[in-house]
């Protein structure tokens, strides 16, 4: 798809606010865009990628990894963009 929406959920973490991050990557690990970054209250949250870079070029078709790392808790996950 064009777009995708990537949900994740913030733990509490006893009432502190967890840093969270969450960025695409290209095949050769390279950071194309941060979707999310600051601080974060405890619950659900998405975000989409729209297939732009952090200048707000369009990526070209293919294969990504976006990573989210939200206080000690970190997970990575592929994805295909198609246009």
């Amino acid at each position: 798809n064009s777009s995708t929406r990537i949900d994740y959920e913030v733990a509490d973490v006893g009432g502190r606010l967890p840093t969270v991050l969450v960025q695409v990557f290209n095949l050769l690990g390279e950071k194309i865009k941060t979707l999310a970054s600051g601080k974060h209250p405890s619950g659900r949250y998405s975000v989409t990628w729209d297939g732009t870079d952090d200048r707000g070029g369009k990526v070209p078709s293919g294969t990504y990894y976006y990573r989210l790392i939200s206080g000690d808790y970190a997970s990575g996950k592929k994805m295909i963009l198609l246009k």
